[in-house]
């Protein structure tokens, strides 16, 4: 603790630390939740539309929404899987948050950048 605040100032510093921590922590349950409910209705419908491509019923419908699909599909996959290994890591300890959150959310948003570009300059040729 710091030698020259009072020892009240400190513990209510210290509460609102852990307050914050768990706030936090909730909100990335609430976005976990979110994303499951997101990533299982887009990927659903990505394979319904792949299977309907190959059989070719509704093939340019089935086109369009794979080609729409692809990036949304990615940013949610990325989310469920950044929000996972978070609650994973702070699952034991929710007064205080992780630096390696920090980690997780830059990896995610660079693999993102990184589909969002490769899908924008190498289009898909069906």
């Amino acid at each position: 603790m710091l030698e020259w605040c009072k020892d009240n100032y400190c513990i209510m510093e210290e509460a609102v630390t852990k307050s914050e921590a768990k706030k936090t922590y909730e909100l990335i349950e609430q976005v976990h939740n979110t994303s499951v409910f997101f990533f299982f209705l887009i990927a659903f419908i990505y394979v319904l539309a792949v299977l309907l491509f190959r059989n070719d019923v509704y093939a340019g419908l089935s086109l369009i929404i794979m080609r729409v699909l692809d990036v949304p599909f990615a940013a949610i996959a990325l989310t469920y899987g950044a929000t996972s290994l978070i609650l994973q890591i702070e699952e034991d300890k929710k007064d205080e948050t992780s630096p390696w959150v920090m980690v997780i959310v830059a990896v995610s948003l660079i693999m993102f950048i990184a589909v969002a570009t490769l899908n924008f300059a190498f289009p898909s040729v069906l």
